[in-house]
């Protein structure tokens, strides 16, 4: 086997003794946490060998970068079939540093491929559920961020982007500029404007816990709503949506059914059973009676005709506060739309009901915006203190006290009226049952929300909201009868 070194110097070489095969499985595993990009960019190592103090991996890479990576410590990348040097004692390359430099290049790579000239990587950013892979590369013409994913996702996503923009007026634009779409394999990479990274949350609380509204949100929430508003009223049309009764029905009996709801739930309870999470009666220190999602999902049923819409507009599918950005110049953008729900391709995807949309910008301003930030940074999750006893559990809450929300309820609830044309019962029971859905999609990502307090907090807003949904369509269809006797 040939022996490439950075210095072009030649060197005998020897078997690698445990700690080094131990180096290279540590490198190899740190690679594959790039996710789905792995499986093109990141093969299997073929063979390792030592030679002097370098420690040399083979690899069959399965396309040639366009350039070789070097720089004083390593090269990582080189043409198929040659080898990688990893500088493995004196110096040392740390296995984050080695998945940048495989990051920087790959990027660049896909700048290349759109046609645009490469530049320097100033960014990276937080990949979602369904992207494995997002930075911001900075290149002689414009900023741009990169994104990475499966390549069905990430299609369908850029897509559904160009036709919500040929929907809208020419002075209305929802989503950043796109400059390309390149596809490689099972994986494809979005590129589109950069916007100032600050996402809404960043600027809508008081408080480090993200749980305290400005006085001012309103304001600042505004030109999001209006452009959720302009997308629902351009392209409404009549006829159900397909996929109402999955979002105001069957999706709370369908998550749980889960690998990652199961996980995630045992995780946070693993003295029970999921049946005893999902069937006990939950008990607030402060009076708070609810049932388990399993009755309640049940007592939702009767009401599925009265939930699901008979109109049905393009929506975004997941504008929670970290999907709402602005671009540099100060307009508001949207990011991530969602066409597909848990898998459910359908005729009609990337309509829905304007609801839906409205119900996950609620529930991201509480109570998720409180429980992912408490995941990231440790501070207070709403819900604590959650315990087992007898048939049921018990635990304290902090509910959003702040007239903030009751202004921000009060304004949607009218939004969801207006645009469904319906009574404003129906409409506050699509914001409570929508903000459920949302939060149940959650409880099936165990990495999401990691914690005890964390996964029970989500779980109980989720039973809080569905209770107040259907409390909200019995009591509305009894004064409607009375009214109409």
């Amino acid at each position: 086997m040939g022996v490439f070194r950075p210095d072009g110097a030649s060197a005998s070489l020897r078997e690698p003794d445990p700690e080094d095969l131990q180096y290279a499985a540590t490198v190899q595993r740190a690679l594959s946490r790039i996710g789905v990009v792995t499986s093109i960019f990141v093969p299997p190592l073929s063979s390792v060998e030592v030679s002097e103090e370098h420690l040399l991996v083979r690899a069959d890479w399965p396309f040639a970068p366009p350039r070789a990576l070097e720089n004083s410590v390593a090269t990582v990348l080189t043409p198929p079939g040659s080898t990688a040097v990893v500088e493995h004692e004196g110096l040392g390359i740390e296995p984050a540093q080695l998945i940048e430099m495989v990051e920087n290049v790959v990027l660049n790579h896909w700048v290349a491929a759109a046609g645009m000239k490469t530049g320097r990587v100033t960014g990276r950013f937080r990949p979602g559920a369904d992207s494995a892979l997002i930075a911001q590369i900075e290149t002689p013409v414009r900023s741009v961020v990169v994104k990475a994913g499966p390549a069905a996702i990430v299609k369908n996503e850029v897509q559904f982007i160009r036709r919500v923009e040929r929907e809208l007026p020419d002075e209305l634009s929802l989503f950043p500029k796109q400059f390309g779409l390149v596809e490689q394999g099972d994986v494809a990479a979005a590129l589109m404007e950069a916007a100032d990274p600050k996402t809404l949350d960043e600027h809508l609380f008081t408080d480090l816990d993200r749980s305290q509204l400005g006085d001012d949100f309103l304001e600042k929430l505004g030109p999001f709503l209006d452009l959720l508003t302009a997308l629902h009223e351009v392209s409404a049309q009549s006829g159900i949506p397909e996929v109402g009764p999955y979002v105001y029905r069957d999706r709370f009996t369908s998550v749980t059914t889960t690998d990652g709801f199961k996980q995630a739930s045992a995780h946070a309870f693993p003295e029970v059973s999921i049946d005893d999470v999902l069937e006990s009666d939950w008990a607030g220190s402060d009076g708070t009676h609810l049932r388990g999602l399993r009755p309640l999902a049940a007592r939702l049923v009767p009401w599925t005709d009265t939930l699901v819409p008979e109109s049905n507009s393009i929506v975004h599918g997941d504008p929670h506060l970290k999907n709402m950005l602005s671009t540099n110049e100060g307009r508001p953008v949207f990011i991530d739309p969602r066409t597909v729900w848990d898998g459910n391709r359908r005729r009609d995807e990337g309509r829905g009901d304007p609801a839906y949309d409205f119900a996950t910008l609620f529930h991201s301003i509480w109570p998720m915006s409180a429980i992912l930030q408490a995941v990231e940074c440790g501070t207070r999750t709403p819900a604590t203190d959650i315990v087992r006893e007898g048939t049921r559990f018990r635990f304290n809450i902090a509910w959003p006290a702040s007239d903030s929300y009751r202004r921000l309820e009060s304004k949607l609830v009218d939004l969801i009226a207006k645009t469904g044309e319906i009574p404003s019962y129906v409409a506050r029971a699509r914001l409570y049952v929508g903000t459920a859905n949302a939060l149940v999609g959650w409880l099936r990502y165990p990495d999401a929300v990691p914690t005890r307090d964390s996964w029970a907090s989500t779980y109980i807003a989720a039973l809080h909201f569905l209770d107040s949904g259907i409390n909200a369509l019995e009591r509305g269809d009894v004064r409607a009868t009375v009214r109409e006797s």
